[in-house]
């Protein structure tokens, strides 16, 4: 019969036969809207804490110091670990070469949108395995183009990004149960943006009910799901503990 409805199986085939289009909207979108689309309090904030650097402990020098921006002056606020500076690195590089805003947005934004594909990518390879097949397969597939992400991929830059991808990595490592590296990706998680070693616990819970109750292997992952936070940290403990502490005590309202 012609006017027969489609089954959402059906539905779903009809939606996915282009699964490329949303990442190529997105991309453009990303092309023309990140060198120009500048988070002027963040890109400063991020530039002053990477310069001091050149001058030794940031965590030490960040109470004191303050940002300028014409008439405008606050103090520096960076409320992420050491891990995140890598993020920044290769932008802020650039900047100091060149003095390019432009330069700047469009290489710190570029890993986060990279980040965002990976993230959709994953996304529908999780839901695939889903049977009978749902509806959220089709809003997988619109991830890149999801406008809160578009907003921190293309116009502000968040490196919740990334964070989200090393979550969602680290359900897809627990599903096949392979709990250290999902700890790990947690870890290095926690140690761009602290809040996803919430989920240590939770992934451990997981790891007791699933049959794997020997203390060494929860061990294991616990030290998997804390050492990257605890690397990274070393060497700005190491040169002044007290400093560290107290900047990113002072920088966690956010």
């Amino acid at each position: 019969m012609s006017g027969s409805s489609c089954s959402p199986g059906d539905r779903w085939m009809t939606s996915t036969k282009k699964p490329l289009a949303p990442v190529i909207v997105a991309a453009l979108l990303f092309l023309a809207l990140a060198p120009i689309a500048v988070d002027t309090y963040n890109s400063l904030n991020q530039r002053a804490f990477l310069d001091l650097v050149l001058r030794g402990n940031p965590f030490t020098l960040a109470l004191s110091s303050r940002v300028q921006f014409g008439a405008a002056s606050w103090p520096l606020d960076w409320p992420y670990p050491p891990l995140t500076m890598l993020l920044i690195l290769p932008a802020w590089g650039a900047f100091r070469l060149t003095h390019s805003e432009a330069a700047y947005q469009l290489l710190f934004k570029l890993p986060l949108f990279a980040c965002a594909v990976a993230t959709q990518a994953l996304l529908l390879r999780l839901l695939a395995a889903e049977r009978p097949r749902s509806s959220r397969m089709v809003a997988a597939q619109y991830y890149v183009v999801n406008p809160g992400i578009v907003l921190l991929t293309t116009v502000a830059g968040g490196f919740d990004v990334v964070a989200g991808l090393l979550i969602l990595l680290a359900i897809f490592y627990a599903r096949s149960r392979r709990w250290v590296a999902a700890a790990l990706a947690l870890g290095v998680a926690g140690a761009l943006r602290l809040y996803p070693l919430a989920l240590v616990p939770v992934l451990l819970v997981h790891q007791w009910r699933a049959g794997t109750r020997k203390p060494g292997e929860a061990g294991f992952s616990a030290l998997a799901a804390f050492a990257p936070l605890l690397a990274s940290c070393i060497p700005f403990l190491a040169s002044d503990a007290a400093g560290f502490f107290r900047t990113l005590a002072s920088q966690q309202g956010v």
